[in-house]
């Protein structure tokens, strides 16, 4: 028998707030709302008309509203227009369904005055989605399933069977409003529950049970693993401006390392199949990188960096001999110098011999192959191996800037200047360059 008491009284044993329960007009939305009405549970209705299947959508809609009227229950219709439909059509997928469905019925709570958007995930649904986020190896999360209270969204009957489920609309002789496209097998989970789900049940009759209860279980190893792991993962994770470091070192000694990067990606939204290439970042040359959401992960020498794409997007710039301020891309002062001069000992300063120099200058991104006379030496270094000598995370180095004189790097700017463009006993008069850090905006 089908109670919802005891589990709304389990978890607002203060009264239960207001609901919104979602109708498609099908047998399991029909239990639910039927159930609740039954028990005086009061509550709101909502219904979305996909318009997909021409007149049986209408006829859903038909009777969902006959429903609710007969019922005194408040109803709201979300009718898609013209361009959603042909969306749909074009793209179909039951997640964009989904996300269009739930979008509507958090904005409708919001306005209503709401807190609980009520759904008729049963236990059929728990045990597909685990076994949905297995083939597709969604990790632990996925394994532990829905949860019947999660944020804003209820499932009372998410432990119910769907065996009790159909007994229960024979008991109380409900009719409801069957979707053909159920019974295909033309997407993902439809071809889990009319074709996988009935050979498993061959190995196991109770194969429905069996996953719900594995998904209890994950979700306890959740609970008290997630808490172990953001702990380990505090004590490690580094954070320097707007990118996140771990160590490599932290990584892999950590008896669950795949885990910890599960812990730390998937907190940034990053599926199973980007977690893993990520993990194998910490076996993989320093420069090596894994892109997805608009963030990158960077093999840099001992660890692994988070950061938001660079784009610099940078144009070469010209420096004329009259040129006293830059602003973009970085805020550089110039100015003439004359003897004696004070050599600057902070590398975001530079001091070049005027008479070396040749205008206008060009103040550009680096390049594989530039090459230059660090200070003090008598030959010509590549600029990559300079940078690799001083250390510059991986991640820094598309954001370095030379100053070119002519076709010679004067300066690696924030590094070190060309030893041919020193100022000497002989220089009569020097250009003074001094970077000003950028501020956030």
């Amino acid at each position: 028998m089908i109670d919802f008491r005891p589990y709304f009284n389990r978890y607002f044993p203060g009264g239960i707030p207001p609901l919104l329960v979602a109708m498609s007009g099908g047998r399991d939305s029909t239990v639910l709302a039927h159930g609740l009405w039954r028990a005086n549970i009061p509550f709101e209705a909502a219904h979305v008309n996909y318009r997909l299947r021409s007149e049986d959508s209408d006829l859903d809609e038909s009777f969902v509203a006959s429903w609710c009227r007969e019922r005194g229950i408040a109803l709201h219709v979300r009718r898609l227009d013209d361009a959603e439909v042909d969306a749909l059509r074009t793209s179909a997928t039951q997640e964009q369904a989904r996300d269009l469905r739930y979008g509507w019925f958090g904005a409708l709570r919001a306005e209503r005055g709401l807190q609980y958007v009520v759904v008729a995930h049963h236990a059929g649904d728990q045990a597909e989605s685990v076994l949905f986020h297995f083939v597709r190896g969604s990790g632990w999360r996925g394994l532990s399933g829905m949860r019947a209270l999660r944020e804003a969204v209820l499932r009372p009957l998410l432990s119910t069977d769907p065996d009790d489920i159909a007994a229960y609309a024979h008991e109380h002789g409900l009719t409801w409003r069957e979707d053909a496209s159920n019974e295909t097998s033309d997407y993902s989970r439809n071809l889990i529950r009319h074709e996988i789900m009935p050979l498993l049940r061959q190995l196991n009759p109770g194969i429905t049970a069996t996953l719900v209860r594995q998904a209890e279980i994950f979700r306890d190893y959740e609970t008290w693993s997630g808490a172990l792991l953001a702990e380990a993962l505090a004590g490690a994770l580094t954070e320097r401006g707007q990118r996140e470091v771990l160590p490599i070192g932290h990584l892999m000694a950590h008896p669950a390392p795949r885990l910890l990067l599960w812990t730390w990606l998937g907190q940034h939204g990053w599926p199973a199949g980007a977690i893993a290439a990520a993990y194998e970042l910490a076996e993989s040359q320093p420069g090596r990188r894994v892109d997805y959401g608009g963030r990158q992960l960077v093999r840099d020498r001992d660890a692994l960096v988070l950061e938001a794409h660079k784009i610099l997007g940078i144009q070469p710039t010209w420096i004329h001999e009259e040129t006293q301020l830059l602003t973009f891309p970085i805020i550089l002062h110039i100015s003439r110098v004359e003897k004696p001069f004070a050599l600057p000992v902070d590398p975001r300063q530079a001091l070049l011999d005027l008479g070396r120099l040749s205008f206008p200058l060009l103040l550009r991104p680096w390049r594989d192959g530039d090459r230059f006379v660090p200070l003090g030496m008598t030959g010509s270094q590549k600029i990559s191996d300079f940078l690799i000598q001083q250390k510059v995370p991986v991640t820094e180095k598309p954001a370095v800037l030379v100053l070119e004189s002519g076709n010679r790097i004067a300066w690696v700017v924030g590094y070190r200047i060309s030893d041919e463009y020193k100022v000497t006993l002989s220089t009569a008069a020097a250009l003074s360059l001094r970077i000003e850090p950028m501020k956030p905006f």
